[in-house]
């Protein structure tokens, strides 16, 4: 086993997304965009999406805050449809925002920045501690993990309260959303806490800290077992 450079010169990337029989290599960075990258490590010259006016972060290397999570639909190749997570510019407090965005029709290699469908958006009382990731589970629903909102040892108690998003892992349905509701997107009905009054439908679980990476493991591919990673402490 060896290590080789394989991309350089950018803004703290926090991304890094491939698609099955696709050369394209995509690459995000904390200030809000990402680059195209091919296997021989040559790089288009404009990104793939730039969202540096949205995106709140700062050249602090500790601000958490930023364009932390992307996901490309299971279903890329034929739909062109990306979801992401980040912490919103220009609002009177801290807060994050879940999207859709479609990559344009005449140009497979930029995204169209007019098609944003916002999804979900979750203030935050914090700067800190805002979770990130976002996934496509084998059953194919979005996973969206979602930090505690911050300061240090969660005082407001956030990630117990199933009333609040925050602290929680959320699974909802993207490919049917509620038309008939206020939702941008559905609910499936296995969620664990649908049922139980005054907990948010979207929950999938609950107690978590900062879980700002995850992915699913191979090794389960019937039950697309999560490995988390979280900020230690």
């Amino acid at each position: 086993m060896c290590l080789r450079e394989f991309a350089n010169e950018l803004a703290n990337p926090l991304i890094f997304r491939t698609v099955t029989d696709d050369e394209r290599v995509f690459i995000g960075e904390q200030v809000g965009r990402v680059h195209i990258y091919f296997r021989n490590g040559s790089r288009l010259p404009d990104p793939f999406l730039d969202l540096q006016d949205l995106v709140l972060t700062s050249s602090s290397h500790g601000d958490e805050r930023g364009f932390l999570g992307m996901a490309l639909h299971p279903n890329f190749t034929s739909n062109q449809r990306l979801f992401v997570y980040y912490s919103i510019r220009g609002e009177t407090r801290e807060k994050i925002r879940i999207s859709e965005f479609t990559v344009d029709y005449e140009n497979p290699d930029k995204v169209n920045r007019t098609s944003e469908r916002v999804l979900l958006e979750v203030g935050e009382p914090w700067w800190n501690h805002n979770g990130g990731e976002i996934l496509f589970g084998v059953d194919g629903y979005l996973y969206a993990f979602i930090g505690d909102g911050g300061s240090g040892g969660d005082p407001l108690n956030n990630a117990q309260n199933k009333s609040t998003f925050l602290g929680k892992v959320i699974r909802i349905d993207v490919d049917n959303p509620d038309h008939y509701g206020s939702k941008e997107y559905g609910i499936p009905e296995d969620n664990p806490f649908i049922n139980e009054v005054d907990a948010l439908p979207e929950i999938y679980a609950y107690g978590v800290r900062n879980i700002w990476r995850c992915d699913v493991d191979d090794g389960h591919p019937d039950t697309g077992q999560p490995l988390r990673f979280a900020s230690g402490k």
